[in-house]
């Protein structure tokens, strides 16, 4: 028999992704928790994936912006970098030499070398709340290590 137990959130684990933008000729990086499938290429449509962020996060601003970044599948190797990620702004601390990066077919999207998987991505639309931006992006190209 089944227990209720409230309005839990219960779509965990998450893999730990970091996204990689571009913001004043820098790049910057924020843990992003919630990334999830939106569609899977068809002839007739893209590969979308969608995440949101909190407005308060500097990286939203260089992804309105250059409306193209990164979204990385962080390996157990770069758990603590991750973690530093998701707690620091960009806004106050630099980090833009935190990961070795690399630029493909999008030159503002900085993806990171480590990664056993990367995204390289466009924005694709923005759907607005009243505390968070849902980016909703289309998979450019993928790289595995």
């Amino acid at each position: 028999m089944k227990v209720k137990i409230g309005k839990q959130n219960l779509l965990y684990p998450m893999p730990v992704t970091i996204v990689g933008v571009m913001i004043d000729g820098k790049a910057n990086f924020v843990n992003v928790s919630h990334v999830g499938i939106l569609t899977v290429a068809t002839p007739i449509q893209p590969s979308l994936i969608m995440f949101g962020m909190n407005k308060i996060h500097y990286s939203n601003i260089g992804i309105r912006e250059k409306k193209v970044f990164s979204v990385n599948i962080i390996s157990v190797d770069d758990m603590v970098k991750a973690d530093y990620a998701g707690m620091v702004s960009g806004k106050n601390v630099d980090k833009s030499g935190l990961f070795k990066t690399f630029f493909g077919e999008l030159r503002d999207a900085p993806i990171i070398e480590n990664c056993p998987l990367s995204m390289e991505c466009r924005l694709y639309d923005t759907y607005d709340t009243p505390q968070h931006d849902v980016f909703i992006s289309e998979i450019v190209a993928s790289y595995a290590q």
